[in-house]
């Protein structure tokens, strides 16, 4: 079935039926580059792969009667072309699963050049990469989660503080606005009392002067009395 599909993309993106190589995870495969009958007027042999998607990437190039050299993707540690005198083959020592893909050998001369390829699929125990991806994206949101809280317990404490700052500041101005209005209201209150009193003081003395001096008496004598009395008390 994966061979199939395999096939349905290479038609759909222009390619003719190619060999297909599957392999284990972690195991070596070979590729070996046909059309060696054309190697004696070629110059170069170049190894590329293409991976779904992404253009092709130069792995190996092999001038004639010299070695080959690598890209800096592809270290020896995990690949090597070999010449055995009639083949021309590339080895991947170890695959993972980013080697699955097209692979590519040109033989290119003055003239013309010669391509062939192989496809590889690489199949393996995924269900333990896609566990490990799932737990370290399960602990990225716990830890994420985690901060978030925290963030947010911050903010609330933060915004709680500056609440109770603003209360505590508006009940001590409405408090001083009571005070001033109560010493306002005794300040009033006693000038009103303080008023009302000389007016009794003041209508007492009058009172008394006119009960003394209820005989017969001179009027401007009787005024000039009210007078010193009123001057008195004033």
């Amino acid at each position: 079935m994966r061979l199939l599909l395999v096939t349905l993309i290479l038609l759909r993106q222009g390619y003719a039926l190619v060999p297909a190589i599957t392999v284990q995870l972690g195991e070596p495969v070979t590729f070996t580059c046909g059309a060696m009958e054309s190697f004696q007027s070629s110059t170069w042999l170049q190894w590329y792969k293409q991976s779904e998607g992404d253009t092709l990437k130069l792995m190996v190039m092999q001038p004639k009667n010299v070695a080959p050299s690598y890209g800096p993707e592809f270290p020896t540690s995990r690949f090597r072309a070999t010449n055995d005198g009639i083949n021309r083959k590339l080895t991947i020592l170890r695959t993972v699963q980013q080697d699955e893909g097209m692979y590519h050998c040109a033989l290119i001369g003055w003239t013309e050049s010669i391509w062939a390829g192989t496809y590889l699929m690489v199949e393996g125990n995924t269900e333990g990469l896609l566990n490990s991806t799932i737990v370290q994206k399960s602990e990225l949101s716990e830890w994420s989660l985690e901060v978030v809280i925290f963030l947010l317990f911050a903010v609330l404490t933060v915004s709680l503080t500056v609440i109770v700052v603003l209360i505590c500041v508006v009940i001590k101005k409405k408090s001083d606005s009571c005070q001033d209005g109560v010493e306002l209201y005794k300040h009033c209150s006693q000038e009103r009392i303080k008023g009302h009193e000389n007016k009794w003081i003041y209508s007492a003395v009058i009172f008394t002067v006119m009960k003394q001096e209820s005989g017969p008496m001179n009027s401007s004598v009787q005024r000039e009395r009210i007078y010193t009395a009123i001057k008195a008390f004033g």
